[in-house]
């Protein structure tokens, strides 16, 4: 018979507090026990056939990217009782740690929009990303400001749960399948709201309908505001004020009806609104907090490791790190 080697193996990380929550899993910060180093672990329930498929689809297209623009994989395993998960038996994605969290993080942190040179920059970075993925065969299926991460030097696409291989379906869409229409769509349309024409109407979901995404996603950022089509399908008619004519441009782009009539990432990145020179903004952006922000807060706000907006980590970032500094 044969033996089940994750479980018998000797665990080499301990987790701790809780980071974050997903559709399908529970995000937790873990430490190597034998180096110290930290990094973030995605736990689904084994029992759950949903979250388990989720994770695994995640870890498949994960393993096979090489990026500075996609979160980073490092392992995985499963365990049969844990006490932090309820005694449930888990299975746990292992991936680098980002602790400034995403741009929606972000964007909640300074209650506003963002300036349009780091609505640029970002957007540049989850086009490197995108144009990455595409060009390997894969879409990522539901990009949003929630799952972009903000990096030490760029932005890092994460969440792959909806994600499938072009060449590769039958991996990603018959075990699905096989759960029932419901469980299927579940997996393979993404977020309301961010979701492209043909991905509604359950047509098609491929390298286009991650464009259309974007579109949201940059509406997203210039407003501060999750997108909702009868909002934003005029967006460029009613920008506002700060906001280039460039930058409408390409929202319009994006947000094209027919996905063939979309231009692909690296045809956006030669657009003329990324011609103009700019930095990484993070390190200048990410720590300044509008005043009713700050009137606003009540939780002491990491300036060097910038959580997530979720209280847990807040409260726990600063234990965690020993940084000691607050806004």
């Amino acid at each position: 018979m044969a033996k089940n080697h994750s479980s018998k193996r000797k665990k080499k990380w301990i987790r701790g507090p809780c980071i974050g929550t997903g559709t399908h899993a529970t995000i937790f910060l873990a430490t190597n026990t034998e180096n110290g180093k930290k990094f973030a672990v995605k736990s689904a329930d084994r029992g759950n056939v949903i979250e388990r498929l989720s994770l695994e689809v995640e870890r498949r297209l994960l393993k096979a990217c090489r990026s500075p623009y996609v979160i980073k994989y490092l392992g995985c395993d499963s365990t049969d009782r844990v006490k932090e998960m309820h005694g449930r038996s888990t299975f746990n994605l292992l991936i680098e740690l980002v602790p400034r969290g995403s741009i929606m993080d972000h964007i909640n942190r300074n209650g506003r929009s963002l300036p349009e040179e780091i609505v640029a920059a970002y957007t540049r970075d989850i086009l490197l990303g995108l144009s990455y993925l595409h060009s390997h065969g894969i879409i990522h299926g539901d990009v949003k400001a929630d799952n972009c991460l903000i990096g030490r030097d760029n932005i890092k696409l994460c969440d792959f749960g909806a994600g499938k291989f072009l060449a590769d379906e039958d991996f990603v869409l018959e075990p699905r399948t096989r759960l029932g229409e419901d469980v299927n769509r579940i997996f393979t349309t993404g977020t309301p709201g961010w979701m492209a024409p043909e991905v509604e109407d359950e047509v098609e979901q491929r390298s286009p309908s991650d464009i259309y995404s974007l579109g949201c996603t940059v509406v997203e950022m210039c407003t501060g505001e999750p997108p909702f089509q009868d909002q934003f399908l005029d967006f460029s008619s009613n920008l506002r004020n700060g906001y280039s004519e460039e930058c409408s441009e390409f929202i319009d782009l994006c947000l094209r009806e027919n996905p063939r009539e979309r231009p692909d990432a690296q045809e956006l990145l030669e657009h003329v609104w990324f011609t103009r020179p700019f930095v990484y903004p993070v390190a200048k952006h990410a720590r300044s907090r509008p005043e009713s922000v700050t009137k606003r807060s009540t939780q002491p706000r990491c300036k060097q490791h910038h959580p997530s907006s979720s209280t847990g980590f807040v409260n726990t970032c600063c234990k965690i790190f020993s940084c000691g500094v607050s806004y």
